[in-house]
């Protein structure tokens, strides 16, 4: 069956396709929050900067829009040069953090698309390297479009880039807790008697813009003031202004899970989540430090798992990072790769240089590693 491959390069292509984008989405195999046209779009408006769209459509002979593929093409210029590009999934650059980003492919169409994709890349002589992250490790696309550009050459490589810590939600919160051990629910019952007895607490979830935009810069807020400065989140003025838009755009669609635990006076702890397609993402969080002994942070997580178990959702998701605080709840998790495709040698040099002068600055940081509790 013959498939019509077609390039899109400008901000209106982008947006014509949003309504087949959502229903192939909604189709895929692998429905994932950072793939929608919400945030692909945002995403492109903020932090786009010199890079140029090359977004991949694959139609049937029907016209019916089988795949597609969110790239963004970054060439670099000197002494009034232009340089081979550079190929990356949008949502991959500046400081907001997406995962599972992938070709999208209508179920069952999978090796189809991916060949097709395959194969205009191949094509495509401008493009020097092709450069995939954080794409899921399960993924049959990624295999697909390894195994071609493996038959292609051997300048091509997949590493480890990110795991995620998910946890598989039963159908109710009574199953839910009685898969916990003893000790977590002697203690969480403890604390949130605690809460409630001495603070008086309650769990409010953002249900007009104008909570949204209270309870965002609270989050801020309280981010700021829990990590005092030894967090990278919320620091810039595109991160700050991507979160405020996304939660607004979110909370129209249904998307936006915005939890508060507070008390008749203040705010204790804010949760920044998102929902999609029967899945929880946990995004963000900010807790006031004066009250860690009541451990609200484990009393709102807790909480925001058995409203995502109430709703129906099937697995919640921590996101990226392998914080000890995660597993509190977490069972299992999910495994990102970087898929990267040097087209020639001296890409593949330029690649190999980056790479180390990246690893020497991530190097040269102190980590931290974050809590939640």
């Amino acid at each position: 069956m013959s498939l019509r491959v077609e390039i899109v390069t400008d901000r209106r292509g982008l947006d014509a396709l949003r309504p087949e984008w959502h229903q192939l989405l909604c189709e895929s195999a692998s429905p994932n929050v950072f793939l929608t046209w919400e945030w692909i779009a945002l995403w492109w408006d903020i932090y786009h900067g010199s890079s140029h769209l090359h977004v991949i459509t694959v139609r049937d002979p029907t016209g019916r829009l089988v795949g597609l593929a969110l790239f963004q093409r970054q060439v670099r210029r000197a002494l009034g040069l232009t340089g081979p590009a550079r190929l990356r999934f949008i949502g991959d650059g500046g400081d907001v953090t997406p995962e599972h980003l992938d070709v999208i492919a209508w179920r069952g169409w999978e090796e189809a698309v991916a060949k097709r994709v395959a194969e205009s890349l191949s094509e495509d002589v401008s493009i020097a390297t092709i450069d995939l992250r954080p794409t899921p490790a399960t993924s049959p696309l990624r295999r697909t479009l390894q195994s071609i550009f493996e038959t292609q050459s051997r300048r091509v490589s997949c590493a480890h880039d990110s795991t995620c810590p998910i946890l598989v939600l039963p159908d109710s919160v009574e199953r839910f807790m009685a898969a916990q051990s003893s000790n977590y629910r002697k203690k969480i019952g403890e604390y949130e008697r605690r809460c409630n007895r001495e603070l008086h607490a309650t769990v409010r979830r953002s249900a007009s813009v104008e909570d949204v935009e209270r309870d965002m810069a609270t989050l801020v807020s309280l981010h700021h003031k829990r990590w005092q400065g030894r967090s990278g989140s919320f620091r810039t003025r595109q991160y700050i202004a991507f979160h405020e838009q996304l939660a607004r755009t979110f909370l129209e669609r249904g998307w936006l899970r915005l939890f508060s635990l507070e008390s008749e006076t203040q705010v204790l702890a804010v949760l920044y989540c998102f929902t999609y397609q029967g899945r929880y993402y946990f995004y963000q969080s900010g807790r006031d430090p004066q009250f860690a002994r009541y451990r609200v942070g484990l009393v709102l997580m807790h909480r925001a798992v058995q409203e995502a178990i109430r709703e129906g959702a099937t697995v919640f998701d921590f996101l990226r990072g392998e914080e000890t605080y995660k597993y509190r709840w977490a069972t299992s998790h999910l495994d990102n790769v970087r898929l990267t495709y040097w087209k020639s040698l001296p890409a593949w040099v330029d690649g190999q240089v980056r790479d180390g002068l990246r690893r020497l600055s991530l190097g040269t940081r102190a980590g931290v590693r974050l809590a939640w509790g």
